[in-house]
C-alpha cells in the first residue's frame, strides 16, 4: 500500500513493520542484559514445585520488586518470574524460558512501561501491542488453554512526559484483550 505517498506514514509503517519482525527474529534480538535472572528462574525450576493451579506472575521491575507478592495475592499459588527494568521486546524474547517446565492455569504480565521512558528509544503503542501479541503468540504455544492477563501499563513521575502514550498503548492492549 502506498500510505497515500506520505513519507512520514510510510516512514512509520516500515519502522512498525521491522520492530515487529524483530521480535520474531528473537536470536538477532540484543536482549541479554537479563540473562543471569532467566537463568536464576532455571534453576529454581529444578528445586521448585508448583501445581497446575499456580498463577504465573512476570514482568519489569515493577514485579521484580514486589517481594510480599504471594503474601498479597494469596491464597493464589504464585510463581513469581519478574526480571530487571524489562521491556516488551525482552518480555517476548524470554516468555518460553520464564514458562519453563510450568503448566499454570493463568500468566500474568505487567512490561511496558520501560518501553515509554521519553527517550529517543521509545517505541510507539503500536510497537508494543504488535510486540504483545508475539508475547501471547509464545504464550499460546506451550499454555493454550490459559487465562492471560496484561496489568495495564501505569503512570508515574517520570513518565508525565507520555502520558498520551500510555494511554494510547493501554487502549490499543485492551481493545486486543477483548477481542
Amino acid at each position: 500500500h502506498t500510505l497515500n505517498n506520505d513519507k512520514t506514514k510510510q516512514t512509520q509503517a516500515l519502522d512498525e513493520a521491522g520492530y515487529w519482525l524483530a521480535a520474531q527474529l528473537k536470536g538477532k534480538l540484543n536482549v541479554t542484559r537479563f540473562e543471569n535472572e532467566i537463568l536464576a528462574f532455571e534453576r529454581a525450576d529444578k528445586t521448585e514445585t508448583y501445581t497446575n493451579n499456580a498463577i504465573l506472575v512476570t514482568g519489569s521491575s515493577f514485579v521484580r520488586l514486589w517481594k510480599n507478592i504471594k503474601q498479597d495475592l494469596a491464597p493464589h499459588e504464585i510463581i513469581h518470574r519478574g526480571f530487571g527494568g524489562s521491556t516488551v521486546a525482552e518480555m517476548a524474547y524470554y516468555i518460553p524460558q520464564i514458562l519453563g517446565k510450568h503448566q499454570p492455569k493463568a500468566v500474568v504480565i505487567y512490561t511496558g512501561s520501560n518501553d515509554l521512558a521519553d527517550s529517543p528509544l521509545d517505541k510507539t503503542p503500536l510497537q508494543i501491542l504488535e510486540t504483545y501479541k508475539v508475547v501471547v503468540k509464545n504464550i499460546r504455544a506451550k499454555l493454550p488453554n490459559a487465562a492471560i492477563y496484561w496489568i495495564a501499563i501505569s503512570p508515574n513521575e517520570r513518565r508525565w512526559g507520555v502520558q498520551d502514550k500510555i494511554l494510547e498503548a493501554n487502549a490499543l492492549l485492551k481493545n486486543y484483550c477483548e477481542s
